[in-house]
């Protein structure tokens, strides 16, 4: 199959309210395997992760702080709403600034995983969440995210990240409307 052929499959069927899109979209949208893998073979698309695409154009033209988040909403899709997003993710689910920062993907969970289960762009933090600390909301083109509360995410970024880490997402809270009262008693 040669490669304006793929291409061309791809610029007409694309879902075109998606940055990232799953095996089962880009099927859905009259893809077949074989394009796929002959999208990713010929490089007009990179796999994020099994089962999750971008174009290579839209990877190759983003900063890397944009290339953190596609490969977030990357797990996000995929996840099916199943993680509680936390620490340096939930940052960028709540469009934190972040400086120098973990490039891990991390979800945040009240049990033991098994370490062979889990992925090596994964970080797992066991913690029990208390349902005010938890944040729900529908992203568009990617799906269902949860992720931790502002307060919380500031708090846990700051226990994991370095002091000029802490103060760049911190400040950053402030401008988007952190309450430093409930940071306050959450920290106690």
């Amino acid at each position: 199959m040669d490669i304006h052929t793929v291409a061309d499959s791809f610029s007409r069927h694309w879902p075109l309210d998606r940055v990232v899109a799953t095996t089962g979209q880009l099927l859905h949208a009259g893809l077949d395997t074989r394009i796929i893998e002959a999208g990713v073979e010929r490089n007009l698309i990179l796999r994020l992760r099994r089962g999750v695409y971008v174009p290579m154009h839209t990877w190759q033209g983003a900063k890397p702080w944009d290339r953190d988040k596609m490969v977030l909403a990357g797990h996000i899709a995929v996840s099916n709403g199943r993680c509680v997003y936390s620490h340096f993710s939930s940052a960028r689910l709540h469009d934190l600034q972040l400086w120098n920062s973990s490039k891990l993907i991390h979800v945040s969970t009240p049990y033991s995983a098994s370490p062979a289960r889990t992925s090596q762009d994964i970080a797992v933090h066991f913690a029990k969440i208390a349902p005010r600390e938890l944040v729900q909301r529908f992203i568009p083109g990617v799906g269902l995210a949860h992720h931790t509360s502002l307060p919380r995410t500031v708090l846990e970024c700051a226990m994991r990240g370095s002091l000029e880490q802490a103060v760049i997402i911190g400040d950053s809270a402030l401008h988007a409307g952190l309450n430093l009262n409930e940071l306050a008693e959450l920290a106690e």
